[in-house]
């Protein structure tokens, strides 16, 4: 299977729905009609990174297809707030263990969490794209629980996985707080283990 391409539009005509954008590292413009985006009803704008794949049409032009929005330059600015999550509670965390109020791999154990998190999420995205096998609800929780809602936090705003279904939103809440809380708890009041 062709690597998603990262790009930026360079050019972009929202009352014809179409634009051009430039594969990061090149130079040529390549076609992109709203209809490609993913999920539908995404307006781009002028200066928007996606990522896409390339394909020729059948004049042999390039194209973008299944074209989506990279995370970091959404246009609320909350994902690009979002990526911080990581290096400031990881951040936090190694404080608190240089201070002995924790054990020395906290840190490690949340950067780690975070990254199974993440990549748990990006897979999740890709099969339900594929309508294919999911990974089970209660596994992303657990994740989240252990120390990885940081990173799930990245993943749900960068895929836009995960952000709507109110059942899950909330179950997550709960994670991050009883995770954060027991925490708070050993640093706080069990010192260092």
């Amino acid at each position: 299977m062709p690597a998603r391409i990262h790009g930026r539009i360079t050019q972009w005509f929202d009352d014809r729905g179409y634009g051009f954008v430039t594969a990061s590292g090149g130079h040529k413009q390549i076609f992109l009609h709203v209809s490609e985006f993913n999920p539908r009803g995404t307006r781009p704008k002028i200066g928007t990174v996606v990522t896409f794949f390339l394909e020729h049409d059948r004049e042999g032009r390039l194209r973008a297809r299944d074209a989506r929005c990279f995370a970091a330059d959404t246009a609320s600015g909350s994902a690009s707030a979002t990526l911080w999550v990581p290096i400031v509670v990881i951040g936090a965390v190694l404080g608190v263990s240089i201070a002995g109020r924790l054990p020395w791999w906290s840190a490690g154990v949340y950067a780690g969490a975070s990254f199974v998190a993440w990549c748990l999420y990006a897979w999740d995205k890709s099969r339900a794209e594929l309508h294919a096998w999911r990974v089970p609800e209660n596994t992303l929780h657990l994740a989240a629980l252990v120390g990885g809602w940081p990173g799930a936090l990245v993943a749900q705003s960068q895929f836009r996985h995960k952000t709507r279904k109110t059942s899950f939103r909330i179950v997550f809440w709960l994670t991050v707080l009883v995770n954060v809380g027991g925490l708070a708890l050993v640093a706080f009041h069990g010192g260092a283990l």
